[in-house]
């Protein structure tokens, strides 16, 4: 490891779009840690040269240098996020909802609300990619996802292929027959519709 003198006086850098957590660059965890070894046996050495039992020293000791490496670590976060708090306000200050969910979750959004207008009531949903599923249900509520539903939403799934020339969908072994494609997005990211009989 690089030891970063710059990362110690620096805010911690801002990885995302918005504020989750502020990330310690190994350069300040290894200094805190040498900050606390030497504090520890720093304090320990005063105490005991003041003629004081070794016990109470050593409580003291810990006590003073917990509290200070605390201090120092909060100090740090709290830079880091007024940093983030900073761009965050940048970023999104004097947009409306929508606007804020398409700068943070963007091509996830602009599906959810394209696949909203077209499906009317239920969808199945079939996705390789988890954490995208999670939000585009949540963002097609009070749509229902079931089983069987009319509508199919593909998103971002490596698995699925769809065939417009038979209007076939094939995930694996598992194929849907007398399917439509209703919009299509990209080769992973599509919304079908079952045909009726």
């Amino acid at each position: 490891m690089k030891f970063d003198f710059r990362s110690l006086i620096s805010p911690p850098p801002i990885n995302g779009t918005t504020l989750n957590s502020v990330m310690l660059d190994p350069s300040f965890t290894l200094f805190m840690y040498i900050l606390v070894c030497t504090l520890l046996v720093s304090l320990i050495v005063l105490y005991l040269k003041r003629r004081s039992r070794p016990l109470p020293a050593l409580n003291t000791a810990l006590l003073m240098t917990f509290f200070s490496a605390g201090t120092i670590y909060a100090a740090h976060a709290d830079i880091g996020w007024t940093a983030w708090l900073t761009n965050d306000i940048g970023m999104f200050a004097g947009k409306s909802t929508e606007e804020k969910l398409s700068a943070m979750d963007d091509a996830i959004w602009d599906f959810a609300r394209e696949a909203k207008a077209v499906i009317p009531r239920e969808y199945e949903l079939y996705s390789s990619d988890e954490t995208a599923a999670l939000r585009t249900e949540y963002f097609l509520l009070p749509l229902r996802k079931r089983e069987q539903a009319d509508y199919i939403v593909v998103l971002r799934d490596r698995q699925a292929d769809f065939d417009p020339v038979t209007g076939t969908l094939s995930r694996g072994n598992f194929r849907i027959g007398h399917v439509e494609a209703v919009r299509l997005f990209a080769r992973d990211t599509y919304i079908l519709k079952r045909k009726s009989p």
